[in-house]
């Protein structure tokens, strides 16, 4: 599943989840949350994975797994911190 965030019409976040093909497991999942930089801190990224969670609490996760370039401070705290 996938989410956009608009604001003013314009995209500003973006979350999604989803199962990878060479590593499955059904109850693994891989979660993507990114944000524009413009809007970063406002609550839109917790905002779409705690909706993530929601959407995935009917398959019982046992594992989350993200990507995050080594460059976003905040997205490795935003990381951490979930």
């Amino acid at each position: 599943a996938k989410w956009v965030v608009e604001q003013n019409g314009a995209a500003v976040g973006v979350g999604e989840f989803f199962q990878d093909i060479w590593q499955y497991h059904p109850n693994k999942f891989v979660v993507d949350v990114q944000v524009a930089p413009s809007v970063v801190g406002q609550g839109m990224g917790s905002a779409m994975y705690e909706e993530i969670l929601h959407t995935l609490a009917p398959h019982d996760p046992i594992s989350l797994r993200c990507k995050v370039r080594e460059d976003r401070e905040r997205g490795h705290q935003f990381a951490l911190s979930r």
